[in-house]
């Protein structure tokens, strides 16, 4: 996604004066466009106290590559209408149960695309998008190089990102799901990165979604519904993922499920991805999925493929024989 002086204006330089500072808000909320550049004195970190809304082309980036700075949510942000980038942003939930990150409730159009780039999402206890307009939907959704921190008190089966009970899933266009990384505190949830209500019925077109989810490195995160939850796609990639799980686990865990009759059967490309741990199958297509691949299962290794395993820090990194695989730091 880009942006420009041009196109999108000055940039705006927003400092964390004060712990918790709730004012950067002011610099995007409703705002026809804006870039903004943050920074913190010391400690300090932002706040989202109340809701922001989204109706242009905004993007928040940390000023300077080596200091992320920390936005704390008690409140959320409705995507109503435009783009929205996060880029080398901390997000901590701190472990709230009020609400989600993101939503897109009142929105006027399809929203553009939703960004985050190295973004790190902490103690998340629900969903960071809730698509609860089911009209609208996300042309674009691209997620790479961030971390994903689902904490001790979330439900048992979580989602990441849950378009609900959208009627309009022909309106995306690409959905990325790159070299990131999705852990859990504990053993106790199951997670699916993206889902909806397969119950709803959709009657549009054309289907020209293109995803793809690769390189990712997902530990003791099973789904038994299915981490990728679609109704038709134009193209599906799934490569070079690690899932990994505590073998006191016994969970069938499966990568997707898609509903679509009128699935093209010769669009999907799920090889070359490793599985660790979990006394149940690692499984490449529900059997509720009208896509089912000739070689359904992931099998398992006998030895870890990571090196490093670090839920305190989030660190997770590959072993020297599995250096391609995974998520990339």
């Amino acid at each position: 996604k880009k942006y420009s002086k041009a196109v999108n204006g000055e940039p705006v330089l927003k400092t964390a004066a004060s712990k918790a500072d709730a004012t950067f808000k002011n610099t995007f909320h409703q705002a026809e466009s804006a870039v903004v550049f943050l920074e913190a004195e010391g400690e300090n970190t932002f706040a989202l106290t109340s809701v922001a809304e989204i109706k242009g082309n905004i993007a928040l980036v940390s000023r300077y590559t080596d200091k992320p700075v920390t936005v704390e949510w008690t409140s959320n942000i409705k995507l109503m209408n435009g783009s929205f980038t996060l880029d080398n942003v901390i997000l901590d939930g701190n472990g709230i149960t009020v609400g989600y990150f993101m939503n897109n409730a009142n929105s006027t159009a399809d929203f553009d695309g939703v960004y985050f780039n190295n973004v790190t999402v902490k103690n998340i206890i629900k969903p960071v998008l809730y698509a609860n307009v089911a009209t609208f939907g996300f042309k674009e959704f691209v997620v790479t190089n961030s971390s994903f921190h689902v904490a001790a008190g979330a439900q048992a089966k979580f989602q990441l990102f849950n378009f609900y009970k959208s009627s309009v899933l022909h309106t995306y266009k690409k959905i990325t799901f790159e070299n990131n990384i999705v852990y859990c505190d504990d053993l106790a949830h199951q997670v699916q990165l993206f889902n909806y209500d397969q119950n709803v019925a959709q009657a549009g077109s054309p289907w020209e979604v293109e995803v793809s989810i690769c390189n990712n490195t997902i530990y003791n995160a099973p789904s038994a519904n299915g981490y990728f939850k679609f109704y038709q796609v134009k193209s599906l990639k799934m490569n070079r993922n690690i899932f990994w799980a505590d073998p006191s686990i016994n969970v069938t865990s499966y990568c997707m499920i898609i509903y679509s009759e009128a699935q093209d059967q010769t669009v999907f490309d799920t090889t070359d991805n490793i599985a660790y741990g979990n006394a149940g199958a690692w499984t490449i297509a529900h059997s509720n999925s009208k896509f089912i691949p000739e070689v359904n299962k992931i099998d398992k290794l006998e030895a870890s493929p990571l090196a490093t395993a670090d839920v305190a820090t989030g660190t997770f990194t590959a072993t020297a024989d599995y250096a391609s695989y995974g998520a990339q730091r």
